[in-house]
C-alpha cells in the first residue's frame, strides 16, 4: 500500500473503497468527441477508516471536503514536488498542512463513526493536464472509465519505472510495470476517480483525456473507422501538445468534408480537413499542423508574422509530433526539410509575405520548418549556455525541449502586431535581421550535407563517401562514374547529370541517406543500393557488382534536366507526358544496352538477338504502346523489345544524339509529337509506318509466313 496508508492502523488499512459512476452520462451530441460519455458527477462510497479518492472538482480550499463529507476527520496528500505527505483536519492547521485541494489531486480521506457515507462529486469539465515529478506521485484518473491501464501510463515513455493502485475488494494493490510480462501486471483498466501511485524517473506532465470540447463534424459520407481514427489521432495531438508544452486546448471543431477540394486548413477555432487528407495514411501529421494553427490564432496575431514563420512553425510542430511517436517518421521529416527546401531559390527574408511565400508552394513549408528547427535549436544553445548547471543559475524560465517556437506565439500582442520583431528577439534571442544573415549561412551548409550536387562548382555528379571504403574500391567507383559520364556526354552530345551519390559499406552507414528517398524502407544487411531523381545510395560492399549502379541514374537525371516534370504538359491518365511508352523505354534500353557494349559487359550482337527473339513474341503494332496499361496487358518484355528496335530505328535515321535532343525539344513543345518530329526529322506517323516495315524485315511474328 501508499506509504501513507501503511502509516495507519492496519484494520482501517483494510477498509473497503468503491468507485462508481452514480450518474449515467447523457448520451454524446452528434459531433462531440466520443470522450464526453464520461459521467458529470462520481459517487464514491467512503468507509469508515482511511479511504483512497480523487478530488474530481475544481481547485477549492481543504475546506470544501469537510464541508461536503461532514464524517471526514483528516484529509492526507502527497506533495511529489517537495516528497513529503500533507495533512489537514476540520478545524485546525496542521504544520506544512494542505490547504488547497487541486484537480486531479489523489487523497486519503478518514471518516469517524461506525457507519459507511455516499460522497458525490461534480467533476470538473473537460480534461485535466496534471504536473507530475520526479520520484513517487499520488495522483487521480480523470479520464474515462475502463481505460486500458498500459494505454494511460504509456503516455510517460521510458519515463515509467512502476505504477499501482489499491484494490480494497481484494486486499492488495494492482500493480504495472514497463516491460513486464502481461501476466504479471496486474493492473489493468482505470476508473474515474481511481488513485494511482506513479513512480517517475524524471519530471512529467499527464494529459487526462476526459470530456474534452473539441466537436466534431463528419459531412459527405466518412466511413465510421476513418471518423474514429481522426477522432484518435485528434486526441493523439492534442495530448503530445499538452504533455511537452503544458498546453490546455482551446474549444475548436473539426470538420471533415470529403467534398472540400483542399488537403486542410486552420481558421479561428476551425480545422477543416478535405478529400486530400481524408484518406491520408499519416493524418496524424496534417491535424498537428494544423492544431498549431489553432493555437497561434488562440495566442496572437498571425498577419503581423512573417508567412515563412507561420507555416514553418506548424510544419515543424507536425514533424515534432511523428518524432513524439517513437518511429523513424519524424526524422525522416527531418530530411524532407532539408530536401524540399533545396527548392526554393529566394532568400527566406523574400517569404514573408503571403504572395512570394505560396507560389513557392510546398518547397516554402520545407524552408519555413527548417528555419523554425535553427530557431529552436540556436534559443535552446543560447538559455543552455546562461543555464550552466551552477548552483546559483536560475531555473525560472528556462526553455524545455523544443519549446521556444511555442513560446514565441504566446508573446506575440493581439492589440501591438507590430511588436512582433521584438517578440522574436525576446523568444528566441536574436534580432531578425540578425537572423536573417546567419540562416541564410546555415542554410547552404545544411542543404549541402543533403544534396552536395546543387553546391559544388561541377557540373556533374557529386560523389560522397560516408564510411570507410578502401582505396582501391574508391577509385574503382571514381572511375566508373567518369566512365559514365563520359560515355553520354561524349557519345550522345548530352548535358551533364546532376545528382549526389552517397556510397557506404553495409545498410546503417547509408541509412540516414535512405529517409530521404523511401518513408519506410528498413535496409538488411545484404543491402546494396537504391536510386531515383537526384540522389543514389549505395552499400558498395554488399553488391555483387558494386560498380554497376550509376549508368541508370545518370540517363535519368539528364532526362529530369531537360525536361523537368513541372515543365511538360498535361497528359491524360494512364499517359506519360515525356511521351509514349514504347518511346520511353525504348531509348532508356537503347543507351543501356549501348553502354554494356562499350564496356565489355556484352556483345551488341548478342543484346541484338536476344531482343529480336523477344520482339518476335508481340503481335500488336507499335503505335499501340502509349501507355504502360497496354504495354503489360500485350505482354510486357516482348513489347519492350519492340520498342528497343524501334529506338534502334530512329538512331539509323537521326543519330544517337536525337535520343536525348528529342526531351530537351519536349518542354517548349505543345506535346510528344511534335518534340519527336523536332528531333528525328519525322512525323510519328510516318515513323510508326516505316518502323512496321522495318519490324517486318527484321523481327517477323513468329506466326507469320516466312
Amino acid at each position: 500500500m501508499p506509504a501513507m496508508l501503511r502509516r495507519a492502523p492496519l484494520a482501517a488499512a483494510l477498509a473497503a473503497l468503491a468507485l462508481a459512476a452514480a450518474l449515467a452520462a447523457p448520451p454524446a451530441a452528434a459531433g462531440d468527441s466520443p470522450d464526453a460519455e464520461a459521467a458529470a458527477a462520481v459517487t464514491t462510497v467512503l468507509h469508515p477508516g482511511w479511504n483512497m479518492a480523487a478530488w474530481l472538482g475544481e481547485d477549492a480550499p481543504v475546506s470544501a471536503i469537510f464541508g461536503a463529507v461532514p464524517e471526514i476527520d483528516l484529509v492526507s496528500a502527497w506533495d511529489a514536488e517537495a516528497q513529503i505527505e500533507r495533512r489537514a483536519r476540520p478545524r485546525s492547521v496542521l504544520r506544512n498542512g494542505l490547504t488547497r485541494l487541486t484537480t486531479g489531486m489523489g487523497l486519503q480521506l478518514r471518516v469517524g463513526g461506525d457507519e459507511a457515507v455516499e460522497w458525490t462529486q461534480e467533476a470538473a469539465p473537460g480534461s485535466v493536464l496534471l504536473e507530475l515529478h520526479e520520484g513517487r506521485n499520488v495522483v487521480g484518473w480523470m479520464g474515462r472509465d475502463g481505460v486500458p491501464a498500459a494505454e494511460a501510463l504509456a503516455r510517460f515513455g521510458d519515463r515509467l519505472a512502476a505504477a499501482s493502485l489499491w484494490d480494497a475488494e481484494t486486499d492488495r494493490f494492482e500493480i504495472y510495470r514497463p516491460g513486464a510480462p502481461e501476466e504479471a501486471n496486474t493492473l489493468r483498466a482505470l476508473r474515474r476517480g481511481d488513485v494511482i501511485e506513479v513512480e517517475l524517473t524524471s519530471d512529467a506532465r499527464w494529459w487526462q483525456s476526459g470530456a474534452w470540447r473539441t466537436a466534431f463534424e463528419f459531412i459527405g459520407g466518412v466511413p465510421e473507422e476513418r471518423q474514429a481514427e481522426i477522432r484518435a489521432e485528434t486526441a493523439e495531438v492534442l495530448a503530445f501538445f499538452a504533455e511537452r508544452y503544458g498546453i490546455v486546448p482551446p474549444e475548436f471543431t473539426v470538420r471533415v468534408h470529403p467534398g472540400l477540394g483542399i488537403a486542410a486548413s486552420a481558421a479561428p477555432g476551425l480545422i477543416r480537413i478535405g478529400r486530400y487528407a481524408v484518406d491520408y495514411q499519416l493524418i496524424g501529421g496534417t491535424i498537428a499542423h494544423e492544431y498549431a494553427h489553432i493555437l497561434q490564432h488562440h495566442w496572437g496575431s498571425l498577419d503581423s508574422s512573417p508567412r515563412w514563420l507561420v507555416e514553418g512553425q506548424a510544419t515543424y510542430a507536425g514533424g515534432l509530433f511523428f518524432q513524439s511517436r517513437g518511429d523513424r517518421t519524424g526524422d525522416r521529416q527531418r530530411w524532407l526539410w532539408r530536401q524540399g527546401a533545396l527548392d526554393v531559390i529566394p532568400p527566406l527574408r523574400d517569404l514573408a509575405d503571403r504572395v512570394p511565400f505560396y507560389a513557392e508552394g510546398g518547397s516554402a513549408y520545407a524552408l519555413g520548418a527548417l528555419a523554425t528547427e535553427w530557431l529552436a535549436t540556436q534559443a535552446e544553445a543560447r538559455e543552455a549556455e546562461q543555464f550552466d548547471g551552477s548552483p546559483s543559475a536560475p531555473d525560472a524560465g528556462r526553455l524545455t525541449e523544443h519549446e521556444s517556437h511555442i513560446r514565441y506565439w504566446q508573446a506575440v500582442p493581439f492589440a501591438e502586431p507590430w511588436r512582433w520583431k521584438e517578440a522574436f528577439a525576446d523568444t528566441f534571442g536574436i534580432a531578425v535581421d540578425a537572423f536573417y544573415d546567419e540562416f541564410e549561412a546555415y542554410r547552404a551548409e545544411s542543404l549541402a550535407s543533403i544534396a552536395p550536387h546543387r553546391f559544388d562548382d561541377i557540373d556533374g555528379p557529386a560523389l560522397v563517401f560516408v564510411a570507410d571504403v578502401s582505396p582501391a574500391l574508391r577509385a574503382d567507383i571514381e572511375a566508373e562514374l567518369n566512365r559514365v559520364h563520359r560515355f553520354y556526354t561524349e557519345r550522345f552530345a548530352t548535358i551533364p547529370a546532376e545528382f549526389s551519390i552517397f556510397v557506404g559499406t553495409d545498410a546503417e552507414s547509408v541509412r540516414q541517406h535512405l529517409l530521404v528517398r523511401v518513408p519506410y524502407f528498413e535496409p538488411d544487411e545484404g543491402f546494396c543500393g537504391i536510386y531515383g531523381g537526384e540522389f543514389v545510395i549505395v552499400a558498395v560492399a554488399t553488391c555483387d557488382r558494386p560498380l554497376a549502379q550509376f549508368e541508370n541514374p545518370y540517363f535519368s537525371s539528364v532526362l529530369e534536366r531537360l525536361a523537368p516534370w513541372g515543365s511538360l504538359p498535361d497528359v491524360p491518365e494512364g499517359h506519360d507526358p515525356r511521351g509514349p511508352e514504347w518511346l520511353g523505354d525504348g531509348i532508356s534500353d537503347y543507351t543501356s544496352y549501348a553502354y554494356r557494349a562499350a564496356t565489355g559487359v556484352d556483345t551488341l550482337e548478342q543484346i541484338r538477338s536476344g531482343e529480336i527473339a523477344r520482339a518476335r513474341r508481340a503481335t500488336v503494332p507499335l503505335s499501340s504502346l502509349e501507355t504502360y496499361a497496354v504495354v503489360e496487358t500485350a505482354g510486357y518484355w516482348e513489347t519492350r523489345a519492340l520498342g528497343f528496335l524501334a529506338a534502334e530505328r530512329l538512331v539509323a535515321l537521326a543519330g544517337e544524339p536525337a535520343l536525348f535532343a528529342y526531351y530537351e525539344a519536349l518542354p517548349d513543345a505543345a506535346d510528344w509529337r511534335e518534340a519527336f518530329a523536332t528531333a528525328f526529322g519525322v512525323t510519328p506517323a510516318a515513323f510508326y509506318a516505316d518502323f512496321e516495315a522495318y519490324r517486318a524485315r527484321v523481327a517477323p511474328h513468329e506466326g507469320s509466313a516466312p
